[in-house]
């Protein structure tokens, strides 16, 4: 059987599937004659399926496209495993989509279990018998999850847990290591209870179990505690606010890491934080919550601890640094940090937009590699633009993490978007096949989606929406001079066919939809941006201290003062202008557009002016290759060109000045 021949729901034994080239077994496995495998999700896009050494496939036991079963993997009769998610959830539509599934090495799944796409499981961890798991769930390693038991998507559960049977765990949940879940323990993650009301968007805030909490059988944990490292909690018990990390086997609640502000500040890697620099603006932003801000310090936490887990530093492998990116970005989804700021509507939280700045302005303090590592990005596009299939199909999987490309620039530079020579030709059945080349694309291979922008038919600029996978994509890297965590490259349009659904809003308004999109995404490049100058300042004003302190120098030079003094007013105020830009645009503000070309040009500015100052101070060791500091300067410098060439971003503003200044002069005539 080809693999076009499948179709959604369609089973069909292992020899079939073996003879389509969609199953690859290892050695010394046994998988039963009545095993079925779906190879075809509800969309009709085929996976195939991967089966290690030693594994055992048990009678009637249902593997879908995307399973990948490690060696010495058990999976027994009736199980279900990698099955496409469809339906409604709260804010979200999930459209039946496959996605990878993995189950580590020597792990059981018992029969009966339900494990739905996009799952991974660690090595050696146990699923018990009719237990259901959700949708982009991930388990740690040697973990133990007992019989009937749900665990609801996105939840993320860690190494050597214990759940009891008959609990229930809403979605986002957090299990950190060698937690241990009694019995029918339940968890709230819905402070209002709310179900398709079509004037109230519920607020979804998991419960978290911190490393090694306890908590006892029949007990409901909710919305939005956190029990602490090593806590216990008594059997029957309904949780309703934080419980404190034990210390010495005595509960305390003095014991908690101390506050900043609003928020606590996590460990980087030069023993300061970003929420240092955050927390002076906090109370005074308009919009922004105890609550958002307490977010912000958690995100720095789960940000510091993944970068510690997966290191992206410039010394790590291109390959491996892009891999470790898009773990970190997933596990930030899972989380609940992703869609910290994204709509309700999108299936975010519905928080509000400068919350993302600020997390992207923390993204830049530790890597400007980070820079998609909340939000939507680009897939922005398709959740405000989109026709219903495509962004029933798409915007689950941008959710969980899954990147978004943009291809605009053509040879001529991207400034020139009315000089797209990229093409579509119109067909009898109502497609398009569009034909040209784009440059310098970011996101060239770990991108699941593009939105691509070309001229349509009758000549006016449009945007179109293409599976990364599609055939006639063909891609040549490119190795830019910084932001090199993620592929760089041309991309190649060959006959690329679109359905009138595959176009963003109407035919003709690419441009529209340009102005607005990146009115609403500058300001978050401008943030990052100054993240990483703000990490720059902290690293060099440290070690000036660490010198001074060992005798090395007597004192900081003048100099050296006022370039830090300098520096640090810059930053703070560009900061502001950025979380300015990013209030206008979330409200459609006319003038979102002019702030956000000049402030991400003005803050872009300010970020490598402060680090050219700065950097000398640190001596030779700031200029090493592969260095932090070096690092942010390559980075800071590619962001000169990317997003937005400073010079096309100035005219745009003082074109606009220049056109309000009219409009303005024009009402007072009248």
């Amino acid at each position: 059987m080809d693999e076009h021949e499948f179709v959604p729901g369609a089973a069909v034994s292992a020899a079939e599937l073996a003879r389509s080239g969609l199953l690859r077994v290892g050695e010394a496995t046994q998988i039963s004659p009545y095993a079925l495998f779906m190879p075809a999700d509800e969309y009709g896009s085929v996976r195939p399926v991967e089966i290690g050494t030693g594994c055992r496939v048990g009678a009637y036991a249902v593997l879908c496209g995307g399973t990948v079963l490690g060696a010495g993997t058990c999976v027994e009769e009736h199980a279900l495993v990698g099955r496409p998610e469809r339906g409604y959830a709260v804010r979200h539509v999930y459209p039946g989509t496959g996605a990878r599934t993995v189950l580590g090495r020597d792990a059981v799944v018992r029969s009966g279990a339900v494990i739905y796409a996009g799952v991974e499981i660690g090595d050696g961890t146990l699923v018990g018998h009719h237990t259901l798991l959700r949708s982009l769930v991930t388990v740690g390693q040697e973990s133990q999850l007992g019989h009937h038991l749900t665990v609801e998507r996105a939840s993320r559960i860690g190494v050597q847990v214990r759940c009891s049977p008959g609990s229930h765990l809403t979605s986002s949940c957090v299990l950190a290591d060698r937690v241990f879940l009694g019995a029918g323990v339940r968890t709230v993650n819905d402070r209002e209870l709310i179900w398709r009301d079509p004037d109230r968007e519920p607020e979804l805030v998991p419960p978290r179990f911190e490393r090694g909490a306890r908590v006892g059988s029949g007990s409901v944990i909710l919305a939005g505690v956190t029990v602490g490292e090593d806590a216990l909690v008594g059997a029957g018990s309904v949780v309703t606010r934080d419980i404190p990390r034990r210390i010495g086997g005595l509960r305390r609640a003095g014991a908690r890491a101390p506050q900043q502000g609003p928020g606590r500040p996590a460990v980087s890697i030069n023993g300061h934080s970003a929420a240092v620099w955050l927390a002076p603006l906090l109370p005074s932003l308009p919009g922004v919550a105890e609550l958002d801000a307490l977010r912000v310090g958690r995100f720095e936490d789960t940000l510091a601890n993944l970068l510690s887990r997966y290191p992206v530093s410039s010394r790590v492998e291109p390959r491996v640094r892009s891999r470790r990116l898009a773990r970190i970005r997933r596990a930030l989804a899972t989380g609940g940090f992703l869609g910290l700021a994204v709509s309700a509507r999108d299936g975010g939280c519905g928080g509000p937009a400068i919350v993302q700045a600020l997390m992207q302005f923390t993204c830049g303090y530790h890597d400007a590699d980070l820079r998609d590592a909340t939000g939507l990005g680009h897939g922005r596009l398709i959740a405000q633009h989109a026709a219903l299939p495509v962004r029933e199909r798409w915007l689950s999987r941008l959710i969980a993490g899954d990147l978004a490309g943009i291809a605009i620039t053509e040879s001529h530079g991207g400034s020139q978007v009315h000089a797209t020579t990229t093409a579509a030709t119109a067909h009898p059945d109502g497609t398009w096949t569009v034909v040209g080349t784009k440059t310098w694309i970011s996101r060239l291979n770990e991108a699941a989606v593009f939105i691509v922008f070309f001229k349509d038919p009758a000549g006016r600029l449009s945007a179109g929406v293409i599976d990364a996978a599609d055939r006639g994509l063909e891609r040549h890297p490119a190795v830019p001079c910084g932001l090199t965590g993620w592929a760089w490259g041309e991309l190649r349009l060959h006959d690329v066919r679109l359905r009138p659904c595959d176009i963003l809003c109407r035919p003709g308004e690419g441009m529209a939809l340009l102005r607005s999109h990146f009115a609403h995404y500058r300001p978050l490049v401008a943030a990052t941006a100054l993240g990483v100058a703000a990490a720059v300042h902290d690293t060099v004003a440290a070690q000036l201290s660490e010198r001074w302190s060992a005798g090395i120098i007597s004192k900081p030079r003048d100099n050296a003062l006022i370039a830090l003094g300098r520096a640090y007013a810059q930053i703070n105020a560009a900061l502001l202008a950025a979380l300015t830009a990013q209030q206008l645009a979330e409200s459609d503000d006319h003038r979102a557009e002019i702030w956000g070309c000049a402030i991400k040009a003005h803050a872009v500015d300010v970020a490598n002016a402060a680090v050219a100052d700065l950097v000398p101070l640190a001596g030779a060791g700031g200029c090493a290759v592969g260095s932090p500091l070096e690092k942010a300067g390559r980075d800071l410098r590619a962001l000169l060109y990317a997003d937005g060439i400073h010079d096309s971003l100035y005219r745009a503003a003082g074109r606009a000045v220049m056109n309000l200044s009219r409009v303005s002069q024009q009402r007072e005539s009248a």
